[in-house]
């Protein structure tokens, strides 16, 4: 990557820092000339960092010519020792609600307009995708996205379902009036449901674990994943609740902090 200083005394690395912290405020997409200013960098230095930030995995470059943060960041974010505490102190109750229910079980968390996998154990049913910790999962077509945004500020959920919500399956729910009524039915019941909305032959139901479980986090959400045959998944709320009850706890505890 870049060496040597620029005009104002920053190294090469500084100036790669300056671009990927212009995310720190608002985590994008952000243009190149967004980008520049924010870093306080010419335009031409800026393009040229950003090509060595694409490259490394850092940014991703969007269909409009937008950046936004890329995987390789957020997996390093996935390997600081606060998302290892939440980990170590979520997974004794996770591997218990999975094998009580005999359904695989997330922990996912809101971090901006994003939504990232932070812990999954598998269930019996091995048809059932489950995302990688690190890994962000769909905002708008999971439980657990539509549980968290139900919370949210509603000019800011506005803004995002302005941007337009994907179709990821036939189910994708991409009206904007469907969608308002998940995230009432979500504030209203406390919980929050999806049928096959982001992978074909899967449903969930996601309850919240916290609004705030500590420096660095940002909504917490208890979800399990079953084939979308499952009869009843209001069944699940209660054994849901139970875990997420004992999971904020054991957050709240002295052992986490």
């Amino acid at each position: 990557m870049s060496g040597g200083r620029s005009a104002d005394g920053r190294s090469g690395a500084g100036r790669l820092f300056a671009v990927l912290e212009a995310f720190e405020v608002d985590a994008g997409p952000l243009s190149l000339s967004e980008l520049g200013r924010r870093a306080d960098l010419p335009v031409s230095t800026t393009h040229r960092l950003v090509r060595e930030l694409l490259d490394w995995g850092a940014l991703e470059r969007m269909p409009d010519n937008r950046y936004r943060l890329g995987q390789r960041v957020w997996r390093l974010g996935a390997a600081t020792s606060w998302e290892r505490r939440l980990r170590r102190t979520c997974a004794g109750f996770t591997h218990r609600l999975a094998a009580e229910v005999g359904h695989a079980v997330a922990v996912s968390m809101l971090d901006g307009d994003r939504l990232i996998c932070l812990d999954t154990v598998a269930g019996r049913h091995p048809s059932v995708e489950l995302a990688s910790a690190g890994e962000e999962i769909p905002l708008f077509a999971t439980s657990a996205g539509k549980l968290l945004l139900a919370s949210a500020p509603r000019q800011r959920v506005a803004g995002l379902v302005a941007g337009g919500i994907p179709r990821l399956t036939r189910r994708s729910l991409t009206a904007p009036g469907v969608f308002a009524g998940q995230l009432e039915a979500a504030r209203r019941n406390g919980y929050a449901v999806a049928f096959g909305e982001s992978a074909a032959g899967q449903s969930s139901v996601s309850v919240s674990i916290s609004q705030s479980s500590g420096a660095g986090s940002g909504p917490l959400a208890l979800t399990i994943l079953t084939p979308i045959s499952h009869p009843d998944l209001t069944s699940l709320v209660q054994p849901l609740r139970r875990a997420a009850m004992t999971i904020r706890g054991a957050l709240a505890g002295p052992a986490f902090h």
